[in-house]
């Protein structure tokens, strides 16, 4: 990731991707969505 979004929010959904096992490109694809919704809401 090129940027990283130092906010709670974000790094919280990461995490809970992560100890839910969910697969590199999920976390990636998710990651993005949530990174995105925070540059909108902006």
């Amino acid at each position: 990731m090129a940027k990283t979004l130092q906010t709670k929010w974000y790094d919280e959904t990461v995490k809970a991707l992560q100890i839910n096992g969910k697969s590199e490109r999920t976390q990636q694809c998710y990651a993005r969505a949530v990174r995105m919704l925070i540059e909108h809401s902006r």
